[in-house]
């Protein structure tokens, strides 16, 4: 029988601190080089006895027992936590041991006690626990650049299905979509890919079928076949582009409230409210902006590389406000168009309705060169509108679908209607216009009393039944029997209330189904989508229980991913069965922190991919929502933005964008969207593997390229001359699921010797992120000058149009040097920079600028890297610095030198290249007399500085900081370091 490999991949997948390029140097008689040392070291006393192996990798470390595997990382919250894989079930024969040793030696020369140092720890290529089982071992490997992986190696007579794993208590573990098995807990997420196996035949490869199965108590082994299983994709969303369009407001004005992707024409359409004078109209033709609000749909054309090529906004609107809340096409290419308006000036053309009304439905030609018309809906109350239309949808033969709320005694439903009268004073509606735009019914739905009743989505099937969701505030909200949830059971805010599911007839005149969803949680429904069997996905946001608002529960299922919380506010995705009689599964959807101010997070639209999975963007106030994969890894924005009446306020907040496996029970990748101010999703569209999303953004600094410089009038306003992200912006994210290009993540841009986030002028500077690079290990550029290419990675600083000289590439880790010109780009001072991997560009980060950031490199992030000036050996504690001694320390982003170095290019020795501004150095508190300031000769842009122990050094050690421009205010500080000092001789 021959050998068996099962293979299989785990990877740590939220970074908890930022580490450098994991590298060792070693003197040599020849110069220095640097070792990998992504490798596992023997514990020789370093860890806790009852470690054998550990392994740093930048977003934890991994510790190998005699039993387990534990992964020790830092929670969104600081705290340290870990997750536990035990061998369950294991022989006790089994032990570690460490293969293919590595020419890599740690030394630990801790503390004054000499016999606790560690000395000559050796690293290996690899791990195994022999005889774990009977003939089956486990091997462990780190390839640099990727992941861990294991293996297990099953010998002739062995049996895979003796394995068995289980995880501690406190942890979520479930298969998703790919079949790998995703392990989550405070916020940290370890994902063990999907299995691959193979069995040694003739001396090749013959692959066999393996997956993860599932035990209960949180126990998982493998299932393994004699044949070939079709292997799932493993799914990574990839930023295509970012763009943002709109006009200066000086605060949240111009909005995109939807979004729809038509394949057929390769065209996105973004439909909003454009408040902005300068909001850009491209060359467009059909209407120009009016005063105050104006609706508008904007078309972008998407070009063969997937990037955004053009933005053309057309306009609907009278002299008094507007706004468009809704957007959809049908098969031929017609757009239809739903929202509001004030205005008794309003465009009508073909209309239902030429009376001045409250909302408005119109239907544009595939090229928007004309009306085929444009409506009003419902009446005007004064300055208020009676009717307001929420969304739209079309089927197949063009007619147009709306729901909305309303005001009954202004609103005429047609004969024969479901609902035709209501007791209260705003029910939801539903209304539907046939292609040429003439009404074929309209009525209402619910009592309208209470809290008033609200149609927030609609969605219709192939048999032309619509699907209403929203949110009923009243009791006596119509439902059907049999159904999920048949009567209100949610007694919060001064009555009954929930979210609403109902599904109405072709004709208008009846039920097929309608349920309240929510249980006792009081939860509000936003969006729906349906698959072809005529399953419902509802998403919205739903209270959970804690102290203030009382013991309120979500309906969710066995099996979903997320079943409780304490968010105080929570997004929910529910999907029903094709009758309303049963949840297929429902899960919450936010972090677990409990936040009882009203915070949380909500959904606001929801889309499906062919096989099911569902796709949700909303907005999160919290720094633990659930992450996998994310293009963005931490929450933008944790300060305060103003509330309604400008005083107080609430956290601002991040867009979201999330997807759910088919069954909802992981997620397949979740990640933040958003800057240092407010952030929402509202719209979402998805169409093999491409998503769109669409939202508000009020940060300056949001993700995204500049906005297209069209502009009505002044032009110079600055929302015309390319900055890259104007207040109260539209902005529009495509995300492409299977594309490979770099995510950036946090901290981002940062100094190369501190760490801490932001760039000056020619420092060298490292990024974090991941798929930096698709070449295995780290590449390391030859000198000089370095290179602007390195593994198919270029990064580009978008003030000056270069891409700058490389060091060394990973796959999460970039070291570069930064442009000698480095210039602020918008207040407060940031400047794009964009990695491009293999051609593919990531989306901007905004790097923080600053003249200088001073920093001395340190050892271990403390004790400063310096020599003795007299004989350039390093300054130990064994070997300190004395009072009145030269020492030499090492630093970065000191700012210009004269005279001027090329970039790339090793700094002079004659004359040397010094520092324009020279840097004030206190050790110990006390001014040292700096005597050299500038580039160590013949390296590449790293700073040197010589300086004179104050005589009045006490012995031990003491702090080192390096200031620049002391006289500025506040001035610009190095981190402190350390440097031992020994007594005066």
């Amino acid at each position: 029988m021959p050998r068996t490999a099962i293979f299989v991949l785990i990877a740590c997948a939220l970074p908890a601190t930022a580490q450098p390029l994991a590298a060792e140097r070693h003197k040599t008689t020849g110069g220095s080089h640097i070792l990998d040392s992504l490798a596992f070291e023997e514990n020789r006393g370093q860890f806790d006895r009852r470690v054998r192996f550990a392994l740093r990798v930048q977003d934890c470390t991994a510790f190998f027992l005699d039993d387990r595997v534990t992964i020790g990382f830092r929670a969104k919250d600081g705290r340290a936590s870990s997750i536990t894989m035990k061998l369950s079930r294991r022989s006790r024969r089994a032990k570690v041991e460490g293969l293919d040793a590595l020419p890599i030696r740690t030394n630990y020369f801790l503390g004054n006690d000499t016999a606790q140092w560690v000395r000559g720890a050796t690293h290996y290529a690899k791990l195994r626990y022999r005889d774990v089982y009977p003939g089956v071992d486990l091997v462990f490997r780190w390839e640099a650049g990727k992941q861990l992986e294991y293996d297990w190696v099953v010998a002739p007579g062995g049996d895979p299905s003796a394995i068995r794993v289980s995880f501690d208590s406190g942890v979520r573990m479930a298969r998703d979509g790919a079949g790998d098995l995703v392990v989550g807990k405070d916020g940290f997420v370890w994902r063990h890919r999907k299995p691959s196996a193979f069995q040694q035949a003739d001396g090749s490869p013959s692959p066999v079928g393996a997956s993860f199965r599932s035990y209960s108590g949180r126990v998982a082994g493998f299932d393994v076949s004699s044949y070939d299983r079709a292997r799932t994709l493993v799914i990574d969303p990839v930023a295509v582009f970012s763009i943002t369009f709109g006009g200066q407001t000086g605060s949240v004005g111009d909005s995109g409230n939807a979004v729809a992707y038509n394949p057929a024409l390769n065209s996105v359409y973004v439909a909003g409210t454009a408040l902005s004078l300068n909001f850009p109209r491209g060359d467009s033709g059909f209407q120009a902006r009016n005063g105050g609000s104006d609706a508008f749909v904007a078309l972008v054309g998407i070009g063969d590389a997937g990037a955004a090529v053009a933005l053309n906004a057309y306009f609907l609107g009278g002299s008094l406000n507007g706004g468009a809340t809704g957007v959809a096409f049908d098969p031929q290419g017609n757009v239809y168009l739903a929202g509001y308006t004030l205005s008794s000036d309003f465009p009508v053309v073909n209309a239902m309705q030429t009376a001045p009304g409250g909302g408005f439905v119109a239907k544009f030609t595939p090229d928007f060169s004309a009306l085929i018309y444009s409506t009003y809906v419902g009446s005007l109350v004064g300055p208020q509108p009676s009717s307001f239309p929420l969304a739209v949808a079309a089927d197949a033969g063009g007619s147009a679908y709306v729901t909305g709320t309303t005001s009954p005694s202004l609103f005429t439903a047609t004969a024969g209607a479901f609902q035709t009268m209501a007791a209260g004073p705003q029910p939801a509606f539903a209304l539907k216009l046939d292609p040429s735009g003439k009404l074929v019914f309209a009525t209402l739905l619910g009592a309208g009393n209470g809290n008033g009743d609200n149609g927030n989505g609609i969605a219709v099937d192939a048999s032309s039944n619509p699907y209403i969701v929203g949110f009923a505030g009243s009791a006596n909200f119509p439902t059907t029997t049999g159904v999920i949830q048949p009567a209100c059971t949610a007694h919060i805010f001064n009555g009954c209330s929930g979210a609403f599911v109902t599904k109405l007839n072709a004709s208008g005149t009846g039920l097929v189904y309608s349920t309240f969803l929510g249980g006792g949680s009081a939860a509000y429904a936003t969006a729906v989508a349906l698959d072809s069997a005529g399953n419902a996905y509802v998403t919205g946001g739903t209270l959970t229980p804690n102290p203030v608002y009382g013991g309120v529960n979500f309906p969710t299922t066995p099996g979903a991913y997320q079943q409780t919380t304490q968010a105080g506010i929570a997004a929910f995705v529910s999907k029903l069965n094709a009758t309303g009689t049963a949840l297929v599964y429902s899960t919450l959807l936010a972090g677990q922190a409990p936040v009882f101010d009203g915070g949380g997070s909500g959904a606001a639209a929801i889309a499906l991919d062919q096989s099911g999975g569902a796709y949700v963007t909303g907005h999160t106030e919290q720094s633990d929502f659930p992450l996998l994969d994310p293009l963005q890894t931490a929450i933008g924005s944790e300060q305060t933005c103003l509330g309604e009446n400008g005083t107080g306020g609430e956290i601002c907040g991040d867009a979201f964008v999330s997807k759910l496996t088919p069954d909802g029970s992981a997620l397949e990748w979740s990640t933040y969207l958003g800057g240092s101010s407010y952030d929402s999703g509202a719209g979402i569209a998805a169409s093999g593997g491409d998503v769109y999303v669409t939202g508000v953004t009020a940060s300056w600094d949001f993700p995204g390229e500049a906005s297209f410089p069209y502009c009505i009038s002044p032009e110079n306003y600055s929302g015309c001359v390319g900055y890259p992200v104007i207040p109260g912006s539209v902005f529009l994210l495509h995300l492409n699921e299977s594309a490979n290009a770099a995510g950036l993540s946090a901290p981002g841009v940062t100094n190369a010797a501190s760490f801490a986030s932001g760039v000056s002028p020619g420092a060298l500077t490292t990024i974090f992120g991941t798929g930096f690079t698709t070449v295995a290990g780290v590449q390391t550029a030859t000198c000089c000058p370095l290179p602007t290419e390195l593994g198919g990675v270029q990064v580009f600083f978008s003030f000056n149009g270069e891409t700058v000289p490389l060091l060394a590439v990973s796959s999460q880790q970039i070291n570069l040097v930064a442009p000698w010109d480095l210039q602020p780009g918008i207040d407060p001072s940031y400047v794009p920079v964009i990695v491009y991997v293999n051609g593919a560009p990531s989306l901007p980060i905004m790097a923080a600028f600053s003249p200088y950031q001073p920093a001395l490199y340190t050892a271990n992030g403390t004790g400063a890297i310096a020599q003795h000036g007299a004989d350039y050996s390093l300054i130990t504690a064994a070997s300190p610095a004395q009072p009145g001694e030269i020492v030499i320390l090492y630093g970065n982003g000191l700012g210009p030198v004269q005279p001027a170095v090329a970039l790339g290019a090793p700094a002079p020795s004659m004359p040397p290249a010094t520092t324009i501004v020279n840097p004030v150095v206190t050790i110990g508190g006390a001014q040292a007399e700096v005597l050299f300031s500038g580039l160590a000769p013949g390296l590449v842009n790293l700073y040197q500085l010589d300086v004179r122990v104050p005589l009045s050094t006490p012995p031990g050690n003491q702090e080192v900081v390096a200031t620049v421009n002391s006289a500025v205010s506040p001035p610009f500080n190095s981190p402190t370091a350390t440097l031992p000092i020994g007594p005066a001789q």
